[in-house]
């Protein structure tokens, strides 16, 4: 089964990932991520870092769009959540044995 994703931005700030415009997942047509260790045997891991490239025909993401209903929202550190299924469903009681 193929894995699917779910990309959403709280664009609110009230940690629920439920606004009308926080799933962004059809408009994405890139992501690149890394998280934390980028080089074998790295004592201390980096931040991790979400790259995003968006449809943006409407300008929507444009900050200079006053007309955007994200108007006023496109600003740096909004939270992101990045969700994936690859059709298993493991428990904390199944073993990888």
């Amino acid at each position: 089964m193929p894995t699917t994703w779910i990309i959403a931005i709280d664009w609110d700030r009230n940690d629920n990932f439920t606004g009308t415009y926080d799933n962004i997942t059809s408009l994405v047509t890139r992501a690149d991520w890394t998280l934390g260790t980028r080089r074998p045997y790295q004592e201390v891991g980096e931040d991790s870092v979400l790259k995003l490239v968006l449809t943006n025909v409407d300008k929507r993401y444009s900050p200079e769009n006053s007309l955007s209903p994200l108007f006023g929202k496109l600003v740096p550190y909004r939270p992101v959540r990045v969700q994936s299924n690859d059709g298993t469903l493991r428990t904390p009681l199944d073993r990888l044995d």
